[in-house]
């Protein structure tokens, strides 16, 4: 964790950081702009108008959820976060009247301009929760469980000066989000594990075929071949197009025989 993650405040920042895959971080869970919506756009993408208070607990979990999987298909396009930012513009442009739902349309047309692969939204979306269980399999795997998501315990004490004075999360509601987050995932909502339903309608066989037993670290349990799950689409005659993910971060590989 950054020492400038102060998570007492806004919410859904605190989620996105404790439930981040690689690590307590800001930078692929944490919604940063599109949690400053209005709340009429917050009921429509979230739920709940909650969502656009940054000091509610209400839609957070919905809100992180998105840009968690938005994110994860940035790096497999290769592109830069920061562009994330200008993603309201573009669906805007793109898709005007929308709900938030179609970033994946607007990443969809991006690849079909870029490739003439006619990558559908909801492949995109599948791809991403692909990527996003098999980092919370392996982070089972290695003996990571639902406790080492909570933050530190300074975080449910009060914030003892300047203008958050007081300040502190409640850690009821903290667990609810984790739970409530894990569940938009198909992941089991107590104890935060990839359920075996999940993963094979994921196609991750391999990982649902391991023993379930967190808390147990060793090398064994974190030998997951994660290179041979990919999907394979062919475009065109002479393209073939497959993602798959590697150990240390997120690749699209464009392969021409």
């Amino acid at each position: 964790m950054e020492l400038d993650d102060e998570l007492r405040v806004d919410k859904a920042e605190a989620l996105g950081v404790l439930v981040e895959t690689r690590g307590a971080g800001h930078t692929l869970a944490a919604p940063g702009s599109i949690a400053r919506v209005p709340p009429e756009k917050a009921a429509q993408r979230f739920g709940t108008k909650d969502a656009a208070d940054p000091l509610a607990y209400g839609g957070k979990p919905e809100m992180v959820a998105s840009p968690e999987r938005c994110k994860a298909v940035l790096d497999c396009l290769g592109i830069c976060f920061f562009s994330g930012l200008v993603q309201d513009c573009l669906e805007e442009h793109l898709f005007p009247g929308s709900k938030g739902e179609s970033w994946m349309s607007v990443y969809a047309e991006l690849v079909r301009v870029a490739t003439g692969w006619p990558v559908s939204k909801e492949q995109l979306t599948e791809i991403a929760e692909r990527i996003l269980t098999v980092e919370k399999s392996m982070n089972v795997l290695a003996g990571i469980t639902r406790k080492d998501e909570m933050p530190p315990e300074r975080f449910f004490e009060p914030i003892p000066g300047g203008r958050s004075k007081g300040m502190a999360l409640d850690r009821e509601k903290t667990s609810e989000m984790l739970r409530r987050h894990s569940e938009l995932h198909g992941w089991d909502p107590q104890s935060g594990v990839p359920t075996a339903e999940t993963l094979r309608r994921l196609g991750l066989e391999e990982i649902a075929a391991k023993p379930r037993a967190a808390g147990h670290r060793g090398s064994e349990c974190v030998k997951i071949s994660v290179n041979q799950h990919a999907t394979h689409f062919s475009p065109t005659e002479n393209q073939e197009v497959t993602v798959t993910l590697s150990a240390q971060r997120r690749f699209l590989h464009t392969l021409s025989p």
